[in-house]
């Protein structure tokens, strides 16, 4: 597992494309904390909503709107939906989940500010998000009779 990590680190530090593809991500992405953000912390800190409930509904908008601009402006991908989207929910489950325990820990276990306690928990998910999204939901096969030089270089 550590070498998988390894190899996709190194190939995303090598490739142009895929540093290009981190500030679309990172555009969307950041598009996506600035509404969860701010409609997390208006749901919570002036509709009374409590952190769980909060997180869910935060990610429900999130969901509609982040997929497709990953899909088609960050990734380009034009592969079957159906598989993306599933991958996409898994991993916004995942996502989710770790969100809100964080956002838990920092606010309500360790009593940091909202504000700073879910700045904390977007800062340590977008990486994350980014290389499971790119290598794993909107992944794309190399076309036939090409070989993608770091795979190539551990054969």
């Amino acid at each position: 597992m550590r070498e998988r990590v390894v190899s996709l680190t190194n190939k995303f530090l090598n490739s142009e494309h895929a540093k290009w593809q981190f500030l679309r991500h990172a555009a969307v992405g950041g598009s996506g904390v600035i509404v969860n953000y701010f409609l997390f912390l208006t749901l919570r800190e002036h509709y009374g909503f409590s952190t769980l409930q909060a997180s869910l509904i935060v990610h429900a908008v999130l969901i509609s709107y982040i997929f497709p601009l990953q899909k088609y402006f960050t990734f380009t991908s034009s592969l079957e939906s159906w598989k993306q989207i599933r991958r996409f929910l898994i991993n916004d489950m995942i996502y989710i989940s770790m969100d809100f325990t964080m956002s838990w820990l920092f606010i309500d276990l360790l009593g940091l500010h909202p504000w700073l306690g879910k700045f904390i928990a977007l800062a340590l998910l977008t990486p994350m998000s980014f290389m499971i999204q790119k290598y794993w939901v909107f992944d794309k096969p190399l076309p036939a009779g090409l070989k993608d030089t770091h795979i190539a270089d551990r054969e």
